[in-house]
């Protein structure tokens, strides 16, 4: 390939996504907060803070005022630790009265309990 082809032949460069059809002077106040939301909040996850950032710069403030006044981001959600939490306690409950049906068939058969007599315990002789 000769130099005038390779120059002829340009790679285009990467194009951020813009959903929001965001200006360039609303994209570097969108960077600059995001990298002090960041900064401040380093335990979250980056696009957490980005989901944040574009529903609150893209929702009207009565919305978002209604949303914390009426306190509805404090109520846990569809598939939050608690609901789940409240589902896995059914189940071990009915788990456990599964284990308990097996261990009462398992008392009425003759089974040796000292299987284990002829382990080596590491560091006995």
């Amino acid at each position: 390939m000769t130099d005038t082809q390779f120059k002829d032949s340009v790679i285009p460069r990467h194009v951020p996504d813009n959903p929001y059809n965001y200006t360039n002077l609303q994209l570097a106040k969108r960077t600059k907060a995001l990298r002090d939301m960041e900064r401040d909040y380093p335990h979250l996850p980056f696009g957490w803070l980005e989901m944040c950032y574009d529903f609150v710069e893209n929702t009207d403030s009565e919305s978002v005022n209604e949303i914390i006044n009426s306190k509805k981001w404090e109520t846990p959600g569809k598939f939050t630790n608690d609901n789940k939490k409240d589902n896995d306690n059914d189940t071990e409950k009915e788990d456990n009265d599964t284990v308990n049906d097996n261990d009462n068939d398992n008392d009425n058969n003759n089974v040796n309990d000292n299987v284990n007599d002829n382990v080596l315990v590491f560091g006995e002789n």
